[in-house]
């Protein structure tokens, strides 16, 4: 069973491409989990967004930057209490609007059309207008690029999915750097979208899907 993604119904997103994820000088690097093994492949990977952004920006489609952040006090975050537990949350100033951690990082050009849209939680659609938006555009399939795998990719991936947009990652542009196997892999993660190669040629690219037709508590 395949999915054809067309550039004509999708929208690239650009998810927690921050500093305080992926910046070696961000938060999460500074407590030991960079985002990338080396400043090489950062600057890989920012190069092959920027291609990515480009393409769509030529194509017409439109491209949505998601950032995640809270007010100072996090009274507006929605991540669990396990976060902040782990030394994530309003004691170090993570993602914190209006800081230099909470900015798209160095190296992303976008244009004036592009839409930013702030999320309040691990998912893209959490605490804004982000459904609504794609809805009123007539965008019915996500192409995304970012992170982090664990939480923003894999909650963002199958929210998308719930509400009906067929969704494709960006194999080689997730972060941290190899989670994308694991995503892969694990079929709870991945059963709600299709990994795909970066730069869809043509405007048009074939992914193999997995799919379930699923009967759920039809009891008496």
């Amino acid at each position: 069973m395949g999915v054809s993604l067309e550039l004509a119904n999708a929208a690239l997103i650009l998810l927690d491409l921050q500093n305080d994820f992926i910046h070696p000088d961000g938060i999460f690097a500074k407590k030991g989990r960079p985002a990338f093994k080396s400043p090489e492949a950062l600057s890989a990977f920012v190069a092959k967004t920027q291609a990515m952004v480009d393409h769509m920006h030529a194509q017409g489609r439109p491209v949505i930057v998601v950032k995640t952040a809270f007010r100072p006090d996090f009274i507006d975050c929605s991540f669990g209490p396990d976060w902040a537990e782990r030394t994530l949350g309003q004691k170090d100033g993570f993602l914190v609007e209006g800081t230099w951690g909470a900015e798209l990082i160095d190296g992303i050009t976008l244009s004036p059309e592009d839409t930013v849209i702030i999320a309040k939680g691990h998912s893209a659609f959490v605490g804004n207008f982000l459904d609504r938006f794609l809805s009123n555009i007539g965008v019915e399939q996500l192409m995304i690029v970012g992170g982090p795998c664990e939480s923003a990719l894999s909650d963002t991936s199958r929210d998308g999915g719930a509400l009906g947009y067929d969704t494709f990652v960006a194999s080689d542009l997730t972060f941290p750097e190899g989670s994308r196997y694991r995503l892969q892999s694990d079929p709870i993660k991945s059963g709600q979208f299709l990994m795909m190669d970066a730069f869809p040629n043509g405007g048009k690219l074939y992914a193999k899907g997995r799919s379930a037709f699923l009967v759920i508590d039809m009891q008496n």
